[in-house]
């Protein structure tokens, strides 16, 4: 009798301490950083553009709202990047900015922080709503999927050199730059020669991509010329920094 009393009690302990590790709160995340209490407006913002539209539907701020406060973030500090594709702020009815932020794919930046949402934000979806309406012009996305990407391989096509970059952050800046712009391809004659040649690799060393950047139009591949939307294509201009490396100096 003793036995299964001490056998009982030794389970009942058991069960206790997996309901009271149960009980602990998950770590969650950051919550939204900013206090949108009382936003009456929305100021939308193209980059690619500069044209504006002011949303002032209350259901619709609303809506914003909840898509903003109930997910959780993961921050990460970035480079500073030239461009940007849409920008919200939100106002007061006396005009007072409570916040303002980039929208980035699945998150949003603001002073040289992404906040990664740990859900399915969909802000950046909602944006492209009024890409019409903000004169954005239609195209096609980047045709590459780079997530997973490692290292990139950046060769100069004038001295045969090559550097790899592998610094986290810079790769995730230059995937912006690709990721977050619109293209419309046009096909080109081919042409020997060529300025960078950008090779996204993983942790395996699989080709995730392998593309040309030749001016300030876009990027190449297979002899179609991927022009940006935008008035410049920012990458060909953040590229010029590894030149004393590449030998091009």
């Amino acid at each position: 009798m003793k036995k299964r009393w001490l056998l009982l009690l030794g389970i009942i302990g058991m069960l206790f301490l997996l309901c009271a590790c149960s009980s602990q709160p998950e770590d969650k995340g950051e919550a939204f950083p900013f206090d949108v209490e009382g936003t009456t407006e929305i100021v939308l913002r193209s980059g690619t553009t500069g044209e504006g539209v002011t949303i002032t539907d209350a259901e619709e701020i609303q809506s914003v709202r909840e898509m903003l406060e109930k997910n959780s973030y993961t921050s990460e500090e970035v480079e500073p990047v030239d461009g940007w594709t849409y920008w919200m702020a939100f106002q007061n009815d006396e005009g007072e900015v409570l916040a303002e932020l980039y929208v980035v794919d699945n998150g949003f930046k603001w002073d040289d922080i992404v906040y990664h949402c740990n859900g399915d934000l969909g802000l950046y979806e909602y944006a492209e709503t009024y890409d019409e309406a903000l004169g954005v012009p239609q195209g096609e996305p980047f045709q590459f999927d780079l997530e997973g990407t490692t290292e990139i391989v950046l060769s100069a096509g004038d001295t045969d050199e090559s550097v790899t970059i592998t610094d986290a952050e810079e790769i995730q800046s230059i995937r912006d730059m690709l990721e977050l712009t619109i293209y419309n391809g046009e096909e080109k004659e081919p042409v020997a020669g060529w300025a960078y040649r950008l090779t996204f690799q993983n942790e395996k060393g699989d080709v995730l991509a392998d593309i040309f950047v030749n001016s300030d139009e876009g990027y190449e591949y297979d002899n179609i010329l991927y022009r940006s939307s935008n008035s410049r294509f920012e990458l060909y201009d953040r590229l010029g920094k590894y030149d004393e490396q590449l030998g091009l100096e």
